[in-house]
């Protein structure tokens, strides 16, 4: 995943073909887990990211 664009309001990213949007049973971590988990990195978020 590659964060291209991000603002107040919105992020836009540049996903890999191997990444998935939505959870499934492959138990793949879906794109927007990983989105909460990079903007709790990035801005030092305590707790849950929603």
């Amino acid at each position: 995943m590659e964060v291209i664009y991000e603002d107040n309001h919105i992020i836009a990213v540049n996903k890999n073909g191997h990444e998935i949007v939505q959870g499934d049973k492959t138990g793949d971590t879906p794109l927007s887990e990983m989105l909460k988990t990079w903007l709790k990195e990035k801005y030092h978020k305590p707790g849950n990211v929603l």
